[in-house]
């Protein structure tokens, strides 16, 4: 079975119900379609060199959460020209042409910084939701970022949330735990005692 959307709907509950002589069972899933709640925003392109990277990324983002918009800010003084920018194929024969309507870039002042694009970005994201991506980034198939947007939802307490990087675990540090709250301070720890139950904010998975 397949489940297709009208290109306006950004919520929908799908009913299915299966009956036979002796028994009758329904049950029913609430699907939120990616794309309308959900905007990727990256910073980059100081040089050109870097238009294959953000490209690749472009690319994996259209393949596993088609049609979702993304927003890229460059403040390489130059300015980027989208349809140029868009003039690729990927390995996967996705089309950088076909997301004219999906890809945004804002040209901004030469060496603005990182802060500053990423929060003009923010400000001109219309979706409830926004991923926030390093120009490096690529998706695979077992990104799931529809597993965040789903705790995002459902958990009103939840206002921020990240993915692991497998690659930052191995020559790093694992980050992930378990957040603490104090009145307006967080403190991640990897395991919380009996004595401070109470100030735990949400459990790792």
């Amino acid at each position: 079975m397949s489940y297709e959307p009208f290109k306006s709907t950004s919520i929908d509950t799908l009913i299915i119900e299966v009956k036979s002589k002796n028994l009758a069972v329904s049950c029913s899933v609430t699907i939120l379609v990616f794309s309308q709640w959900v905007t990727v925003l990256t910073k980059t392109m100081r040089t050109s060199d870097r238009w294959a990277v953000v490209q690749r990324q472009v690319a994996s983002v259209e393949r596993y959460f088609p049609q979702t918009m993304i927003r890229i800010a460059s403040d390489s003084g130059q300015k980027i020209n989208t349809i140029a920018f868009l003039n690729f194929t990927s390995s996967d024969g996705i089309k950088g042409y076909d997301l004219m309507k999906n890809v945004y870039i804002h040209n901004m002042p030469e060496d603005s910084g990182l802060s500053i694009c990423r929060n003009y970005l923010v400000n001109k994201t219309t979706t409830p939701f926004f991923f926030l991506f390093d120009d490096d980034f690529e998706l695979e198939e077992d990104s799931h970022l529809d597993l965040l947007l789903e705790l995002l939802y459902n958990y009103q307490h939840i206002d921020i949330i990240a993915g692991k990087i497998p690659e930052d675990i191995r020559d790093f540090n694992d980050f992930s735990g378990i957040f603490l709250r104090y009145n307006d301070t967080l403190e991640l720890v990897p395991n919380v005692t009996d004595d401070r139950i109470d100030h735990m904010l949400l459990l790792r998975s």
